[in-house]
């Protein structure tokens, strides 16, 4: 999600993208590293709503959270795991999240569709992958019993204590998805000018 803190100065979206063009390289932006999915996800979104914020990043989310607490930082991207507390009391708050649906404990954070930007939905996924020239049975039949386990309702609530909301996709879901995502994130890097050190 993208989080602003009490020096930001905006509470909406719309008011980031009004003040960050007034204002081009005013706002700075915290996440857990260079390359991390928040990262990502905020460049993304920089190049759909083009506008123009600095990158800042931490060794981790922890420090990420206290850069935009204490205003080293006005914004921050992270995952929602280990933000929720911080935005629930009122201490951050939550402009957008950038899953294609809301999340449960944040019912009035819009998603980035719902607040007006297309094609910028990103999510942290967890994918189970086998070898290449797995026979198809023993692949079907994992994807059978993963399929059971994520059903479960002990499973899913331990999930998403952990910051992921259970959705299980099959293998050719799974397959068209990350052929699109590659895509997606080569654009990103070489737009935003992201290199492997």
């Amino acid at each position: 999600m993208i989080l602003a803190g009490p020096s930001s100065g905006v509470s909406t979206l719309a008011e980031l993208v009004t003040k960050a063009k007034a204002n081009p390289g005013k706002f700075n932006y915290a996440t857990p590293g260079m390359g991390s999915t928040p990262h990502l996800a905020m460049e993304l979104l920089k190049l759909r709503l083009g506008i123009d914020v600095t990158h800042v990043p931490f060794t981790g989310l922890g420090p990420a959270v206290i850069a935009v607490l204490g205003g080293v930082t006005e914004l921050s991207s992270t995952t929602v795991a280990g933000v929720l507390q911080n935005v629930t009391s009122g201490l951050l708050k939550a402009l957008v999240q950038t899953g294609k649906t809301r999340w449960p404990e944040l019912p009035d954070t819009p998603t980035i569709e719902e607040a007006g930007v297309e094609n910028a939905a990103s999510e942290t996924c967890q994918v189970v992958l086998a070898p290449a020239g797995t026979p198809k049975p023993i692949l079907d039949r994992l994807t059978a019993e993963i399929e059971k386990i994520m059903a479960r309702p002990a499973v899913q609530k331990r999930m998403l204590t952990a910051g992921f909301a259970v959705h299980f996709e099959g293998q050719e879901t799974t397959h068209r998805i990350m052929a699109k995502e590659i895509q997606m994130w080569k654009e990103v890097a070489e737009k935003a000018h992201i290199r492997r050190n």
